[in-house]
């Protein structure tokens, strides 16, 4: 092949079971890219064999948000007190509610994290509810909801104690509750009356 991204191809194996493993650079350019390469082999039919690599994407983004652990790479390596100058998405799962002001403010402050335990968090400060509305009802978001939040990162820092944050005037971009047992059974029961 002429594709300067393709590296290197190894081949390993008996004379009747031969592995090809080929590897190659990560894909940094915006458009999708193209590499075909032959293999040959003595007594054998030519086997063309292609690649294709999908575009780079950022990660962060409402296609590919950031994970609660990616999202907490880019925080610690923020300087105290810093946020982010681009709003990011970050993905995660609700493990606690803090607080949900359904007055004059609308906003809500939880703690989310990649799995909906305790370790690893990030707190969701002040953010509003979905299309940047005012949260309306407390039940709106609960533990367990599987959330995308768009906002900048904050690494917040007060009497030497640092927290990990989604700045305020973020808002969700995505909410998902997860359907219990009992609840997915009754809406079985629903359809077939």
């Amino acid at each position: 092949t002429d594709a300067s991204w393709i590296k290197d191809y190894t081949k390993s194996g008996a004379k009747d079971a031969t592995e090809i493993r080929v590897s190659f650079d990560a894909n940094t350019e915006t458009e999708a890219r193209e590499a075909t390469f032959t293999v040959k082999s003595a007594g054998a039919k030519d086997l063309v064999l292609s690649l294709k690599q999908l575009e780079y994407q950022e990660n962060g983004t409402a296609d590919k948000p950031y994970t609660v652990a990616e999202a907490l790479e880019v925080i610690n390596a923020l300087a105290d007190g810093a946020t982010t100058e681009a709003e990011v998405y970050v993905s995660g799962v609700i493990n606690e509610v803090q607080s949900v002001d359904t007055g004059s403010y609308g906003n809500a402050s939880y703690l989310i994290s990649d799995t909906g335990s305790s370790e690893q968090v990030i707190t969701v400060f002040r953010g509003y509810y979905l299309e940047n509305a005012k949260f309306t009802a407390e039940d709106q978001i609960a533990k367990g909801d599987v959330v995308v939040v768009k906002g900048k990162l904050q690494k917040y820092v007060k009497d030497a104690v640092t927290t990990p944050e989604i700045a305020a005037k973020n808002y969700l971009h995505s909410l998902a509750r997860p359907m219990t047992v009992a609840a997915a059974l009754a809406e079985i029961a629903n359809m077939t009356d």
